[in-house]
């Protein structure tokens, strides 16, 4: 517990993103986003919730919420830092 760990795959990806879930730790994303042609950006995320292949939480690169599809996530890493912003109700 609390040593970073990296997936690549989605497969592999959600099972990250489901344990930085269960530890509220910050994950790192590798992100294709759909506008910008696609272009990859990393993104530091505090997850909040991971439904339908969806991740929702805070983006410290956007500062402020958003939702990320696993299929457009190309690596994701588990920091070891914990979130820092809590879920808006």
């Amino acid at each position: 517990p609390g040593t970073e760990q990296e997936a690549v795959g989605p497969r592999a990806i959600r099972r990250l993103l489901e344990q930085s879930l269960e530890e509220q730790r910050q994950i790192r994303l590798e992100y294709f986003a759909s506008s910008r042609g696609g272009q990859a950006t990393e993104r530091v995320v505090d997850p909040w919730t991971f439904t339908d292949d969806l991740l929702r939480g805070y983006c410290h690169l956007r500062e402020g919420e958003r939702t990320f599809a696993v299929d457009r996530i190309g690596r994701a890493r588990l920091l070891s830092t914990h979130r820092t912003h809590d879920p808006v109700e």
